[in-house]
């Protein structure tokens, strides 16, 4: 029940953290929020420089196209001014949009040999491409363009017809061409697309301007598009791009939260479940309990070495021979006291080093090794009766964790990369559920000492002992052995507010005065 506890807390800490993170102030926006790929028709008004007439434009975004084996989206622009369609096919990928074609009319298609990115991510000031082209039209011809693309603002506020837009790009896209040069300066809105243009051509005879800027919006239509026309088609390499343009890589924050806990709970409980499995015990009958059982057996099965060393501290402070300060909580001999005449290897062991008093965490680390092999018979007897797990089970588990661990930093590097790639910094929501996630995977998947059999034996023995306890405990003397029992199977915090507790006394001297244990001498 603590573990499910610990889990609803963990989730809902994830929860919060990612909310708090999704209202973080870098804005969640994509290319996609920049250059529309959605179906829709945008209106411009159209100023030409030393014209009187106002003329309209509109570009109209089609629907995805197959071109050269590359999914694009036709955008085509129309107008009075312009003489003929024009139609240019972009490419959409988590790290550019990108320019792959463009088509004047219904025959002339221009295909670039080289993808120029529009926008690039991340999004931020300065120049991102300058370079040269080459462009093949569908009749052979070849030519060289020399296009330059960069940013001069993120932030910029424009006004046009359909309203002001804030937080706008400033575009500067320069195209030369043999001896002709068009440059244009653009204001692209986020989720509106373009919203004002300054374009100019530069030739030999002059120059021209004209400048356009958002109308109307029609988000409803148009779907379809001109055919295009046949040409050389080039064939590329296959391409990675889906490594980061996926499900996956493009799942946004609480989104991609909610795939993350259910893939993370999906696989603890698979791995739980698989470790289950290989527990042959859980099938086996139960162990009949005994009529004498061992103490020190019962305190290794529980904790090990630790709580064996623990108990024979308790069984010679039964006898009056170790005894607790309680100004300074050392265990040590009773002043005058002789070593016991019957007493078992491991009690001699922790008479001897008590020679000079120490705290119980030094006493069980000083002795740790050396209990090892005085436990040694105590283990062999718990894995003849199969109450102990066995090396297969431990690799089982190990190997299980380590997996579920490799998968957790694994799908938490994976998108921490994705995120950094497209220029978002707030991904601290990331390292947090990963760090979580590792954490629950280490405290959910340790190794048992306990088989199933071994669980079910000492729950059994603990639930017969629980009422003895109540009797026991308050009105007993500290060399009843039915105390030595509770001790084995609950350990020190068994003695908590009864007489055996540790009492503060003036003296610092380890005397009888000061007999007894509490969980703080632990």
């Amino acid at each position: 029940m603590k573990q499910i506890g610990f889990v609803i807390i963990v989730i809902f800490l994830l929860i919060l953290c990612s909310v708090c993170n999704n209202k973080a102030a870098y804005p969640p926006l994509t290319l996609n929020d920049y250059y529309p790929s959605t179906p829709r028709s945008m209106t411009y008004e159209c100023k030409e420089k030393g014209v009187n007439n106002v003329t309209m434009r509109q570009t109209a975004v089609h629907k995805p196209r197959i071109l050269d084996g590359v999914n694009v989206i036709p955008s085509v622009v129309t107008g009075t001014d312009v003489k003929l369609p024009a139609t240019r096919f972009y490419e959409y990928t988590t790290e550019a949009v990108y320019l792959v074609a463009s088509q004047a009319g219904d025959n002339m298609l221009l295909r670039y040999e080289s993808k120029v990115p529009m926008l690039k991510m991340p999004i931020k000031t300065g120049t991102f491409f300058d370079s040269n082209i080459k462009a093949t039209s569908n009749t052979g011809n070849i030519m060289t363009l020399h296009y330059t693309c960069s940013i001069d603002s993120t932030n910029a506020v424009v006004r046009a017809p359909y309203g002001e837009f804030t937080n706008c790009i400033i575009l500067k896209i320069r195209v030369v061409v043999g001896d002709t040069t068009n440059e244009s300066v653009s204001w692209i809105a986020p989720k509106i697309g373009l919203v004002k243009s300054i374009e100019r051509t530069i030739k030999v005879a002059g120059a021209t301007e004209k400048e356009i800027s958002l109308k109307s919006i029609d988000f409803s239509g148009p779907v379809e598009t001109a055919q295009i026309p046949a040409a050389h088609e080039k064939k590329e390499g296959s391409s990675l791009g889906w490594l980061t343009d996926n499900a996956v890589a493009n799942m946004k924050g609480v989104e991609f939260l909610r795939f993350y806990i259910a893939t993370m709970a999906a696989a603890l409980i698979f791995g739980w479940w698989f470790i289950r499995k290989g527990d042959s015990t859980r099938e086996e009958a139960a162990l009949p309990l005994p009529a004498n059982p061992d103490p020190y057996e019962l305190a290794y099965l529980r904790g090990g070495v630790q709580e064996v060393i623990r108990l024979a501290v308790f069984k010679l402070v039964q006898v009056r021979s170790l005894a607790a300060a309680a100004k300074n909580r050392r265990i040590g001999r009773v002043e005058g006291s002789s070593e016991p005449q019957s007493m078992s290897d491991m009690e001699r062991v922790v008479y001897r080093e008590l020679s000079v008093p120490q705290k119980m965490a030094s006493v069980c680390k000083r002795l740790s090794t050396e209990f090892k092999e005085l436990c040694y018979p105590l283990e062999t007897r718990l894995n003849g009766e199969r109450l102990l797990v066995v090396d297969s089970f431990i690799s089982r588990a190990r190997l299980t964790k380590t997996a579920l661990l490799l998968f957790i930093v694994l799908l938490s590097g994976y998108k921490l990369v994705v995120a950094l790639s497209r220029g978002r910094t707030n991904v601290m929501f990331l390292v947090f559920s990963a760090f979580i996630g590792v954490i629950l995977t280490v405290k959910i998947f340790a190794a048992p000492r306990l088989s199933a059999r071994g669980r079910d034996y000492l729950k059994r023995f603990q639930k017969e002992l629980k009422d003895q306890k109540n009797a026991v405990v308050p009105d007993t003397d500290i060399e009843n052995p039915a105390l030595t029992l509770l001790v084995a199977l609950s350990g020190f915090a068994v003695l908590h507010g009864t007489p055996y507790a540790l009492r503060k006394n003036n003296s610092s001297k380890l005397t009888k005065a000061g007999m007894g244990l509490s969980p703080e001498t632990r």
